[in-house]
């Protein structure tokens, strides 16, 4: 799931899906594969790793692979609600018949603040038989098209609502496949309350997070937890507060922010 894409900048609109006239951008930011990653990428275990670091997780791209069963070096798109379910990651599956389906329960879902792993074709494909070249996250969308972190070359991109719906032409993303089936997993996240989690810096041994915690209330006592450990208590002088984490980078995190009595 499988080459690099390149810069993907597209335009256009669609007569069977119609345009959202507003916008709506998840602050998600697009990364890469792991260098450990074999050659057919890790591009499911990317987008995993992506929405769970929004709902406060630090989830290895070899432990998503691991967790997802999968029977070849990557997951597939059938094996990301696997690794999904293992996490405890609650989602939504969309609409497996219709890209204009699909689209609608999508920008419905972004909407929700829900990001979206999609299964994705590439133009022209390398795989003619195949239901998914590539899987991405959908992390916004706007009246020009859908807001996708790629995780290849090209980042974060916006590809016209039009180029999603049909399978020739310069648009390099479509939905369209050989047996008209489409994927698409909403994430929900945690149950509890999670901060939102960016990666600072990245090593062999270790990965420095910043967690972002929001709706607090001022003056009431917190803990952030890891996992099953108290990681630190704070007061919160406001309702927002950024903190700072150091966590084993072979290791799952989930974190959480528990009021204190």
């Amino acid at each position: 799931m499988r080459a690099l894409l390149g810069l993907l900048v597209l335009t256009g609109c669609s007569a069977t899906f119609t345009p959202p006239g507003d916008e709506v951008l998840l602050p998600i930011p697009d990364r890469q594969w792991d260098d450990e990653a074999p050659v057919e990428g890790w591009c499911g275990e990317t987008s995993i790793q992506m929405a769970a670091l929004h709902f406060g997780a630090w989830v290895p791209q070899a432990e998503a692979n691991r967790l997802g069963k999968p029977t070849t070096p990557d997951l597939w798109e059938y094996d990301v609600p696997t690794s999904l379910d293992a996490l405890g990651l609650a989602y939504d599956t969309g609409p497996r018949d219709s890209p204009a389906k699909l689209l609608t329960w999508t920008v419905a879902s972004l909407r929700q603040g829900r990001p979206v792993i999609l299964g994705v074709k590439f133009v022209p494909t390398p795989e003619p038989d195949w239901d998914v070249d590539h899987l991405v996250l959908a992390v916004g969308f706007s009246p020009r098209g859908l807001i996708i972190n790629t995780n290849l070359s090209a980042q974060q991109v916006t590809v016209a609502w039009a180029g999603l719906q049909k399978a020739e032409g310069t648009e390099r993303l479509t939905l369209i496949n050989p047996r008209g089936k489409t994927w698409g997993f909403a994430v929900r996240g945690f149950e509890a309350s999670t901060p939102r989690v960016e990666v600072v810096s990245q090593s062999d041994e270790k990965v420095v997070l910043r967690l972002t915690a929001s709706g607090l209330s001022v003056g009431r006592t917190y803990a952030l937890r890891e996992s099953e450990r108290e990681v630190q208590r704070f007061v919160a002088d406001s309702p927002k507060r950024e903190l700072i984490s150091e966590t084993p980078s072979k290791q799952i995190a989930r974190f959480t922010i528990i009021p204190v009595q």
